[in-house]
């Protein structure tokens, strides 16, 4: 009678997670399997997954971060050194991805710290279309709001002390949308820098 009964619940496991049901082997933790400093589930914990991926150097966690089509509109000034140009000056998902994770993956990388600081605008509501102008075009509602980072980043350029890179000269216009395959996770969509004085 025993057996019979752990077989029932093994079976009845085993369909919940064919079903799509809970599944007691992949709780719900905010798309951050199971590690609490990761969790998607509303727009400013979303912004403490993208800056704990970059402090972990967790080039995986930093893709989860980004929206499919998520792009890094850079300052003019970044143009050159960014290796684009003002005719498409930014970075989609996969070009920052890559980049970012060479940067994580980087011997010379001892260190990062990243801290989107508190919004100098509050989130704001607008509308934006994914995928523009594409058979799967989509209007979504999203939230942005204007952030001032503080980024450090450690490295070794082979001198006595280690250099220190520190990125405080730009604001950040942040705009995030909720996640096309969970409803109820967030990914950023657009990361745009502007002047300080912008």
């Amino acid at each position: 009678m025993v057996r019979g009964l752990w077989v029932v619940l093994v079976l009845g496991l085993v369909l919940m997670g064919v079903t799509g049901c809970w599944n007691p082997f992949s709780p719900d933790d905010g798309g951050g399997g199971g590690d609490g400093q990761y969790d998607r589930t509303n727009p400013d914990k979303l912004l403490n997954f993208f800056a704990s991926a970059y402090v972990d150097k967790n080039v995986d966690r930093y893709g989860e971060a980004l929206d499919d089509d998520f792009s890094f509109e850079f300052l003019s000034d970044d143009y050159t050194k960014a290796g684009v140009d003002s005719v498409t000056p930014y970075w989609g998902k996969g070009e920052d991805v890559e980049n970012t994770g060479n940067m994580f993956g980087s011997p010379k990388t001892f260190g990062i710290t990243f801290d989107f600081g508190l919004p100098i605008e509050p989130w704001y509501e607008t509308t934006v279309v994914l995928n523009p102008g594409k058979l799967n075009e989509q209007t979504v509602q999203a939230l942005w709001t204007r952030r001032q980072p503080d980024i450090q980043v450690v490295v070794d350029e082979g001198e006595a002390e280690l250099t220190t890179f520190w990125v405080n000269n730009s604001r950040l216009i942040v705009t995030v949308v909720q996640d096309r395959y969970d409803s109820k996770l967030w990914r950023v969509h657009k990361i745009e820098e502007t002047k300080l004085s912008g």
